[in-house]
């Protein structure tokens, strides 16, 4: 069977859209929508025209082919309605389809046998092309015309008699108000236009458009749509008429014009009234002056032509017609569109068929309150509001604005914006202002909040012009984007002087609005200053000869800037600062920038108040940024000579090296002893940092000197304060180069040397202890005067958290002197504690420190902190390196030797080292809380790329050290060519191994560690002997030795802090030498020798960065640092 010939079942359809679209395509179906169904057999498709809400759409319905002799399926939809498918059109179609016989194509609706090609797609289109014409040559021809009649008002009174309702022309006189009814009418038999059976019901939905010229039919259908009294399926009583006079819309003029184009002809029922349709009509309200009284006239003109009054009704509020009888039995209707809508009150005006007269005493109440109501509503038109002779001045309609309203309130209270300069608080007067946002509106005046809400854009008579208040609020936000946001806010402070002097005058300049200032006579006085700031720092010598006060005086255009209040401004990170006498400034200025950065600098130092500010010595590079901002500078004489001689070392007096010192001084050795000689005359602290075997004990000793003679009586001693390993070497140095001075050293804690420290001190020159014997008793050693401490191999007290570290600070000397080649080794927080000791006050506490410097500098944040950091340290910090100031020190030659593990030995490392990789990783979350297990496993790794025999669990192994056999290769070839050497090793049991290695082989050696008892007796036997090689811990023999009788160095294992490394190099490569010093590194390859290596390298930047202006990196071996150790 046909499937276009079956009943589609009603649960299909229902699944098709939904019980929503069958609903509605139900209502469709019954309403007669469907215009055409044609099915389509070859292509399986059911196609049709369907009314819809907003024109007629294209609906199509394919099927699956038939199976075992059931119809198919529906396979899919389209419609060209906005849904696109399966929509209530659809749904009409199906029902249309169940009920009649749809058209057939030229297959007669039959599916033929078998499966046939679909026509082409030219071919369907050309078809529906024939199809449309054929469907528009079918439709009916029934031309329209529109109709009216005259009707009387219905009478809605109780038990009065029911008149006619239309009204013929002789009636009109006597209805004062009747009104025009219009109706659809269609041809008659007689060439005429009649009733028929014409309805409005007809047009309210587009069932009938068939019926009916199409441009026609459309054009009533709009117009219906446009009458509030008719239901939308035309069942309203009302439908038979529509009433003209309450015809709101304004569309209606619109399509009144249309009606020529469409050959609709406007014709009356009654053939005695004939329809005129005018172009314009204009409403003017007409006052004039009559002795003392004031006429008002209402008045309407048709196409210029004024029409009388009584003639005249409304049309909505956007038209008007007039009913003027020409003759006994005829009359003229005319309508025509208004130019201005009218107002409520412009409606009452017309229905006033005479002037109305307004008495001298009530003009005043007529223009305040009446007038403004016959005006039309803002933004619908001109004014109506004429006076044709001119006798009366009509006041001109007043364009709404917006209000605001400022309300200042002064109160008195202490404030830091009249702090003194002393910094005593005064009664300081504070202003706020209250600012309250409105709209006014004219015609009538009325008030409005800022924001509207939606029934003030409704009301036609009192609304809002949206338009205009979105024009004037955006004028005002262009003069200040956050003003006129809410209804009133608060302006304190700064803000009140803001606003008042920048922004107000902008706002009284704008038409649309209107300032009202209320709570005094008017705005207070602000000035802002708008000047550059004037800097002049000032420094004199006050009771305390460690301390200068310091002044900052900031003016701007003449006016006096109290430092506490500006101190307080920018340490808060105000914008803004206000006087007391209104003048107030912005602080977003380079001066003032570069003044908060150093002004918090000083304030994390110690001892400064911004009450009573003052500079310690210490902080010369604070006072020189200081300096350098300033626009004039007033120094204390003192002050100056003081910051000369630490700006430049050039500038500092000539001192002349004691004769009494038993060596000839290099250049630069000198200019270290007069920079040493100018810190200890100022009673100030530094570290002289120059590189290792530059010769720093020989010029403290001069210093030492240099203070002896200068006495004119014995004076304390010196305390030098060296590692244990040194302290005989200070004291063979002290009496080669200083024989005359008394040296005494205190080798031994009190309990065992059963004498106090001021008995061993007395008639010394100078008294050599230790770290750890200065630690143990230094209550004996902080409680005796000594004429200066020298920290020797001063990086020993950088953990500042160490009980060394807080000993050294605890000894009072007027000046302090720490000695190191490597001021940092590890840590930028190393320099800290160095100056916390030598310079106290120079920098910020500990942690404010890494605040300041250590973390910035490590993020790479702040790429300048390093330069600030280097300037605050210069002045105490005195550092040459051997390329600048010993050119005539032999040359250095480093080179790394990779040594390849033997196959055995290879195996084994790998082995273990997967194991501890693993191992490490995994305690890399916690470091801190693992960082002893994950230090044991890299010291393990690190032995076992040494030799596998130092290592407990592989000595029995019996796999050899590969780096010994390369080792004892370089040493058999350079003692037989007459070398000596040093060979370093951080690994006791290593070296042990070596030395048996050596004893095999019959070379000669001298062995020193942290257990040699006598170390001046073994030192003295490789210098003084003829052992070619010289066994040496690192820690035990990497500091305080001179052994330049050797010519080749060997490290034996890399360690991650440079220094210590350099540190053993220059015992050897120092002032002394005249030979070429060889450095050959013993790196193990693939192993993590050769990552402690580059991490070497990584650590030596930082330390280049601070002393020698490079770049850096991060400061400590981190987590980070470990896992790279361990990468494959």
């Amino acid at each position: 069977m046909d499937r276009a010939m079956t009943v589609v079942p009603t649960d299909e359809i229902i699944d098709l859209g939904g019980p929503g679209a069958f609903s509605r395509g139900t209502a469709y179906a019954n309403q007669g929508r469907v215009l055409r169904a044609v099915w389509y057999g070859n292509e399986q498709q059911l196609v049709g025209d369907v009314v819809g809400s907003s024109g007629l759409y294209r609906t199509m319905i394919e099927f699956e082919d038939f199976e075992d002799g059931e119809p198919g399926e529906i396979v899919s939809t389209d419609c060209s309605c906005p849904v696109g498918g399966d929509c209530k059109h659809c749904v009409a179609l199906l029902l249309f389809n169940n009920t009649r016989t749809p058209e057939q194509d030229d297959s007669g609706g039959h599916r033929l046998p078998g499966r046939q090609a679909p026509d082409p797609v030219w071919k369907q289109q050309l078809d529906r092309v024939v199809e449309a014409s054929n469907r528009t040559s079918s439709v009916p021809d029934t031309p329209l015309a529109l109709g009216f009649e005259l009707h009387r008002p219905p009478n809605r009174r109780y038990f009065q008699p029911q008149t006619p309702a239309r009204l013929k022309v002789a009636e009109i006189p006597d209805e004062p108000e009747p009104q025009v009814h219009i109706r659809p009418l269609v041809p008659g038999s007689k060439s005429n236009w009649i009733k028929g059976q014409a309805g409005w019901h007809w047009f309210t939905t587009r069932m009938n458009s068939a019926r009916f010229d199409s441009e026609q039919f459309e054009w009533f259908f709009r117009l219906a749509t446009l009458d509030d009294s008719l239901g939308y399926r035309g069942y309203s009583s009302s439908s038979t008429t529509i009433t003209l006079d309450d015809f709101a819309s304004t569309f209606l003029w619109d399509l009144l014009a249309q009606t020529a184009d469409l050959d609709i002809p406007l014709v009356s029922t009654d053939r005695q009234i004939t329809i005129r349709l005018g172009e314009r009509a204009q409403f003017h309200i007409d006052i004039t002056s009559r002795s003392e009284d004031l006429v008002v006239s209402p008045e309407v003109s048709i196409d210029d032509r004024p029409v009388p009054l009584e003639t005249v009704r409304p049309i909505g509020n956007a038209g008007v017609h007039s009913l003027a009888l020409t003759g006994k039995s005829r009359a003229i209707l005319t309508l025509a569109p208004l130019s201005t809508r009218l107002s409520p009150g412009q409606q009452a005006m017309l229905s006033n068929t005479s002037a109305t007269e307004i008495p001298a005493s009530a003009h005043e109440d007529f223009f305040d309150r009446v007038l403004p109501l016959l005006r039309p509503p803002r933004g619908q038109g001109q004014d109506s509001i004429i006076s044709s002779d001119d006798s009366v001045e009509v006041p001109v309609e007043r364009q709404p604005h917006l209000n605001l309203q400022v309300s200042y309130d002064t109160t008195t209270g202490r404030g830091s914006a009249a702090t003194g300069r002393g910094g005593s608080a005064k009664e300081t007067p504070k202003t706020s202002a209250r600012l309250e946002w409105s709209w006014t509106y004219y015609s009538p005046k009325r008030m409005y909040p800022l924001v509207a809400v939606q029934s003030e854009f409704a009301d036609p008579q009192h609304s809002r012009d949206s338009k205009f208040e979105q024009a004037v609020l955006q004028k005002v936000r262009g003069i200040q984007p956050d003003a006129a946001r809410t209804e009133s806010a608060t302006l304190t402070g700064i803000e009140v002087a803001k606003f008042t002097t920048r922004i107000l005058p902008q706002l009284y300049d704008l038409d649309d609005v209107e300032v009202t200032i209320t709570g005094q006579d008017g705005p207070p006085e602000f000035r802002e200053l708008e000047a550059a700031p004037s800097i002049t720092v000032r420094t004199s010598a006050n009771d305390d000869s460690d301390w200068f006060d310091l002044g900052i005086d900031v003016t701007i255009e003449g006016h006096e800037i109290p430092f506490v209040t500006l101190f307080k401004a920018l340490a808060t990170d105000e914008t803004h600062l206000m006087l007391d006498d209104g003048s107030y400034f912005s602080l977003d200025n380079s001066a003032f920038d570069k003044l908060r950065e150093l002004l918090a600098e000083a304030a994390s130092l110690d001892g400064f108040k911004p009450e009573n500010p003052q500079l310690s010595r210490y902080q010369a590079g604070l006072y020189e940024d200081l300096e350098e901002l300033a626009d004039d500078v007033a120094e204390d004489p003192r002050w100056s000579g003081l910051m000369d001689g630490l700006r430049q070392i050039d500038s500092i007096a000539e001192v002349a090296v004691p004769d009494t010192v038993n060596a000839q001084l290099r250049q630069y050795q000198v200019e270290g002893f007069r920079w040493l000689a100018f810190l200890h005359e100022h009673n100030l602290g530094g570290i002289l940092a120059d590189d290792m075997g530059l010769g720093k004990t020989l010029q403290t000793l001069a210093l030492v000197d240099h203070d002896r003679g200068q006495r004119e009586e014995p004076g304390p001693a010196f305390l030098v304060v060296a590692p244990t390993s040194v302290v005989a070497n200070w004291v063979l140095e002290a009496r080669k180069f200083t024989p005359h001075l008394n040296v005494t050293a205190v080798a031994e804690t009190a309990k065992k040397r059963k004498s106090p420290v001021a008995e061993v001190a007395a008639g010394a020159d100078i008294v050599v202890t230790s770290y750890a014997v200065m630690r143990l008793d230094i209550d004996e050693f902080a409680g005796h005067d000594w004429a200066g401490v020298i920290f020797d191999e001063a990086q020993f007290m950088k953990n500042n958290q160490a009980k060394t570290h807080r000993a050294a600070r605890r000894i009072a000397a007027p000046f302090r002197l720490a000695i190191t080649g490597t001021p940092m080794e590890n840590s930028l927080t190393d320099v800290w504690s160095l100056a916390a000791i030598t310079a106290p006050g120079l920098f910020p506490a500990a942690k404010q420190f890494k605040e300041d410097y250590v973390k910035p500098i490590e993020s790479g944040d702040d790429p300048d902190r390093m330069t600030r950091l280097r300037s605050r340290l210069r002045p105490f910090m005195l550092r040459r390196t051997k390329d600048l100031v010993a050119a005539d020190l032999p040359a250095k030659q480093e080179q790394v030797l990779t040594v390849e593990l033997e196959p055995q030995h290879r195996r084994l490392y790998d082995t273990v080292l997967q194991h501890e990789r693993k191992q490490v990783l995994g305690l890399l979350g916690d470091f801190e809380k693992n960082r002893f297990a994950i230090f044991r496993s890299l010291t393990l790794l690190r032995m076992l790329a040494l030799d596998p025999g130092i290592v407990a669990d592989h000595a029995d192994s019996g796999i050899g050290s590969s780096k010994l056999t390369v080792l004892m290769e370089y040493l058999n070839e350079i003692t037989a060519e007459g070398h000596r050497a040093l060979v370093f090793s951080q690994f006791t049991s290593y070296l042990r191994r070596v030395a048996a290695e050596l004893e095999a082989g019959g070379i000669d050696f001298v062995y020193l560690d942290g257990s040699t008892t006598d170390r001046t007796k073994v030192i003295e036997a490789f210098r003084q002997g003829s052992a070619p090689v010289f066994l040496i811990s690192l820690k035990a023999g990497g500091i305080g030795l001179t052994l330049t009788e050797a010519d080749y160095v060997f490290l034996l294992d890399p360690w991650w802090n440079p220094a210590a490394e350099s540190q053993a190099i220059d015992r050897t490569h120092r002032i002394g030498q005249t030979r070429n010093v060889m450095v050959y590194r013993l790196v193990a390859e693939h192993t993590i020798e050769e990552k402690v290596l580059a991490l070497q390298a990584k650590k030596a930047e930082l330390f280049t960065a601070l002393m020698d202006n490079g770049s850096a990196f991060n400061e400590v071996i981190s987590a980070a640092d470990i896992k790279g150790l361990l990468e494959a």
